[in-house]
């Protein structure tokens, strides 16, 4: 998101530094704000940075990631009759703005209105989004592109362990920055055409370039006839190379106790390409017509990863209100839309490399529709009453053809994708009394139902001369498709039932308190003959051998924690107290608690609290200093089924504190001078322990299988000091500091290091990104009438 409102002097160009530090905040009068309407103050802002080191992940979002200076700007122009008296009536506006203009996360916009006739406007924003700190790769290929070679020394003789990858082959190993960058392009109008009814019109086009990391896999064979051995991954930049335009045109009325609009939006997504091609390095073979990849035999092939298929979204919007009586109101809206995805492409969107033997037409269709309507009565004195229903749901009528490719296993596999449709309704009902002008209390029910289906799920597939035996009688793979009915979800439905109370308190014109406390029960089902798209079937059923029951490709006694039964409790305060005329304090606090009983495994319980304060004080006329501290702990509890063996618990406990610290001094050297300063630290903290129910001959430390891994830390610390001095009433010149340090510590990221990934993956030597950065910026502002 950009910030385009104006400002005197702004120093936003930091991005996330971007905290108005060095913009002097200057006492105006009432009538000083109403002249300032009627003549706003336009301004320009040249600004030059420096960065004392290159980093990724300090420049995520800023575009500050590089070591140099960057010269940026800052236009803020308004204009035109409509702001000033005039006696030809003249009611036009005009502005021209621009943010960050010489940095990677710009926008500028321009617009211009009659009064009450017309307006139109234009604007263009760009972000860019700095990846993966440290990535490496031996391939060559453009980031953004869409094939990636890998160098004809690289291939290993016999032997594709990532482990012991020759200096030849590390020395192919090269860095490269991995980003994603949006560009957006907008273009709006509105057109009066009386008093009651206006058109609007918005036009915008969104384009997506670069890549994001990705893991690309491809089956190693370990001899023309034999089995599957593993898998080979590269990790590689796969291409966001996508194009969406939308389009909202919207009609609405306005009449004396009722409003109506009624609207269209469409949504066309476009992907420049339909796959990836790699090529493995772990080499290729010819087998009954079919290649296969396998260990260090003439490596050269190539497979392909297919990317994210193009799709249209056309959508009808119809939203209103009416007064029923002075103090009863009825809100409603109404919305129906089609999703369309077709992809005919042996690649998209399934294909990984030549291991399909055909995919069908995805045929993709998702119908979606929404309804809502709310009534606020407030009939009984100090008493309002509301009550309201709201629907959603999704047809989803996609295709699910069984498709048939070779897995990491012996033999073929049949898999389809799974549509899910649900219906989703909402009832909720309230009411607030006041007690008196300063003392409120609520309560607010709530009901959630949610059920989730499939309208038909792997009823058909394609031909294959492939046969398999095993399974339990759930499904044929001969025939191609589950049975008529099978269960695509584990958890067809959920009801929730929720209340909350709330109470609020303004006890002095000094002192404002308010309590809640919610309860919320959800109930789920659980469908035990389920069947899930990568489903193998020998694990199906209760009859295979070795293997307890099996649901869905999980043991039974498993649901999703997000859609498993559950009791939740919510306690929420918080305080502001005016303690003196120069001290105000601010205290929250939260506290919640998730049970879920009902779970044989997988998440069993969880809680979060949370605390913060703040202050500030102002110690004279133009000085403020304020203080803040925020603490946030959490835990989650888990209880897991390892096979036949037993069980073991896994609990995961996070942490999060910071501090703050910041002052403002204005009017200094005859209110010509504002300094400002802001100091920040931050500590998250998250840890996993594991502990087994059941005895095991290996011991925790030399197998890893329990006891508590490494703590996962970042530690940040910021200071950033400013000040601006205004050399006259046009010209003024800022001047900004700023010093952040991360220090992040996570084991997750020494699988990518040469020498410590699996055996058959290629090493990418990423990090968390850690750094220590020194900002400096300096501007001169230009304002005028």
């Amino acid at each position: 998101m950009k910030n385009k409102n104006s400002q005197v002097f702004k120093l936003s160009a930091l991005g996330m530094l971007a905290i108005a530090m060095v913009h002097p905040v200057l006492a105006v009068a009432d009538d000083d704000e109403v002249a300032a309407l009627m003549n706003p103050t336009s301004s320009v802002t040249v600004e030059e940075i420096y960065v004392s080191q290159g980093s990724q992940k300090f420049g995520e979002y800023n575009g500050l990631n590089k070591q140099g200076g960057y010269v940026n700007g800052n236009l803020n122009v308004k204009g035109g009759g409509g702001y000033k008296k005039n006696e030809e009536g003249d009611t036009t506006r005009w502005s021209v703005n621009g943010t960050n203009l010489g940095l990677s996360n710009a926008s500028a916009g321009a617009t211009v209105s009659d009064q009450g006739s017309w307006n139109v406007g234009v604007g263009y924003d760009e972000l860019t989004h700095n990846l993966s700190p440290g990535y490496q790769t031996p391939y060559k290929g453009t980031m953004g592109g869409n094939k990636f070679s890998l160098p004809s020394n690289f291939f290993p003789t016999g032997n594709t362990n990532t482990n012991t990858l020759t200096s030849a082959q590390l020395a192919d190993f090269q860095n490269s920055d991995i980003s994603t960058t949006r560009k957006n392009t907008s273009f709006n109008a509105g057109l009066v055409l009386d008093r009651s009814t206006n058109i609007s019109f918005d036009f915008n086009h969104l384009d997506q370039s670069g890549a994001k990391l990705m893991a690309f896999a491809s089956s190693q064979w370990a001899a023309p006839t034999g089995g599957v051995a593993a898998q080979a991954i590269s990790i590689l930049p796969t291409p966001t190379n996508y194009q969406t335009d939308t389009v909202n045109l919207a009609v609405n009325w306005k009449g004396e106790k009722s409003h109506l609009t009624a609207s269209y939006f469409g949504s066309f997504f476009r992907d420049g390409y339909n796959g990836v091609q790699f090529q493995t390095f772990a080499g290729t073979v010819t087998s009954s017509s079919k290649t296969w990849v396998t260990a260090g035999v003439n490596a050269n092939n190539f497979e392909t990863m297919s990317t994210a298929p193009s799709n249209t979204l056309h959508q009808l919007n119809l939203n209103g209100g009416y007064d029923l009586s002075d103090k009863t109101k009825l809100t409603g809206n109404l919305s129906i839309s089609r999703n369309t995805q077709n992809s005919t492409s042996g690649v998209d969107p399934f294909q990984i490399g030549n291991l399909i033997s055909g995919v069908s037409p995805f045929n993709g269709l998702v119908n979606t529709s929404h309804a809502d309507f709310k009534v606020i009565d407030k009939s009984i004195q100090d008493l309002t009453l509301a009550a309201g229903y709201k629907f959603d749901g999704r047809d989803n009528l996609s295709q699910s053809n069984m498709n048939n490719f070779y897995s990491i296993s012996t033999a073929a596999a049949y898999y389809p994708n799974t549509p899910i449709s649900y219906k989703n309704s909402i009832f909720e009902a309230s009411g607030d009394y006041r007690f008196t002008k300063d003392q409120h209390a609520s309560l607010t029910y709530q009901n959630k139902y949610l059920n989730q289906y499939c309208n038909q799920y792997a009823s058909g597939g394609n031909p294959t001369n492939y046969t398999s035996t095993g399974g339990t009688g759930y499904f044929n793979l001969t025939a191609n498709s589950y049975p008529a009915g099978a269960n695509c979800v584990t958890t067809p439905s959920t009801i929730s039932n929720n209340l909350t109370a709330a109470y609020k308190n303004r006890v002095n014109e000094d002192l404002n308190l308010k309590f809640s406390y919610g309860f919320d029960v959800r109930s789920a089902t659980n469908s035990t003959t389920a069947i899930a798209a990568f489903t193998d079937p020998s694990y199906i059923g209760t009859s295979a051998s070795g293997n307890p029951g099996v649901n869905a490709n999980n043991y039974f006694g498993y649901q999703p924690f997000f859609e498993a039964s559950r009791v939740q409790q919510v306690v929420k305060g918080s305080s502001n107290w005016q303690a003196t005329e120069n001290l105000s304090l601010g205290l929250g606090a939260k506290y919640s608690e998730d049970n879920y009983t009902a779970s044989q495994y997988g998440v069993k319980s969880a809680n979060l609290w949370s605390l913060n304060l703040d202050a500030t004080y102002r110690y004279v006329e133009e000085g403020t200093v304020t203080a803040y501290a925020v603490q946030q702990s959490g835990m989650r509890n888990l209880l897991m089924l390892n096979g036949t063996s037993g069980t073991f618990n896994n609990t995961l406990t996070q942490n999060d504190s910071t501090l703050g610290l910041g002052f403002k001094h204005a009017g200094l050297l005859q209110n010509s001078l504002t300094l400002l300063g802001d100091a920040t630290y931050s500590l998250g903290q998250s840890t996993y322990n594991t502990s087994l129910n059941y005895g095991t001959s290996a011991t925790c430390t030399t197998a890893g299988t329990c006891g508590t891994l490494p703590v996962i830390a970042n530690r940040m610390a910021a200071i950033k000091l400013g000040a601006a001095y205004q050399v006259s009433k046009h010209s003024t010149l800022g001047l900004r500091y700023m010093y952040q340090h991360l220090n992040s510590n996570d084991f997750y990221y020494n699988g990518y290091q040469v020498g410590y990934t699996p055996t058959a993956t290629l090493p990418t030597n990423q990090t968390s990104g850690s750094y220590n950065v020194n900002v400096i910026a300096a501007s001169y502002t230009y304002s005028f009438d």
